[in-house]
């Protein structure tokens, strides 16, 4: 984190919460990780992403799929070669890693998260999915999932495991009358779950 973030942060009684919680949250996760492993990913999220895309693939599509915050893009690079071909998949990262131009199966975009909305039209992700990476975001993670939900394809999905969801995203998350069904899972950890309808 920059120091002008952290100084921001701590402006606040608030941000100074945020920042706690956030170094709690993360030494129980043993976080930041940047290769953290697909199958760790998938229970994070309480999601199988793994058979979600198979689904997809049987049913005549190549779905499109981004890991928003893939870090050194190990879990996206694992997807990319288990179903080599069959999928478009995407990794996203503020930062900058080797190894990125030697993949084969994966698109790596390095860029800011404003301009990375820049690379996909509207409806043109089947799955967008994020293991903390939008955790980062604090308390601009409603508005910017808010940018990226246009980008999700008609029965498209948008997963997250976010700490401390529930007064992050208020239940309507206002996303009535506009084609998405929002649901929230609790578990070990909280996921949010938002899904295209039309």
């Amino acid at each position: 984190m920059h120091a002008i973030g952290i100084r921001k942060i701590l402006e606040s009684h608030i941000g100074v919460v945020r920042l706690r919680n956030r170094r709690e949250y993360f030494k129980t996760q043993k976080w930041p990780k940047d290769n953290t492993k697909l199958a760790d990913i998938e229970r994070a999220l309480m999601f199988d992403l793994r058979g979600d895309i198979a689904k997809r693939i049987k049913s005549g599509q190549r779905p499109n799929v981004l890991d928003w915050g893939c870090g050194n893009g190990r879990a996206i690079k694992r997807l990319g070669r288990k179903f080599n071909g069959r999928i478009n998949a995407y990794g996203y990262s503020d930062m900058l890693y080797k190894g990125w131009q030697k993949e084969k199966n994966v698109k790596y975009i390095h860029a800011t998260k404003e301009d990375m909305l820049r690379y996909f039209k509207n409806s043109s992700l089947d799955i967008i999915y994020s293991h903390i990476g939008l955790f980062y975001l604090d308390t601009d993670v409603v508005k910017y999932t808010g940018m990226l939900l246009p980008k999700l394809k008609v029965g498209g999905i948008l997963l997250s495991d976010i700490p401390r969801l529930h007064q992050l995203f208020p239940k309507s998350i206002e996303l009535q009358g506009m084609g998405f069904k929002s649901t929230f899972k609790s578990g070990e950890n909280q996921v949010l779950l938002i899904r295209r309808e039309k």
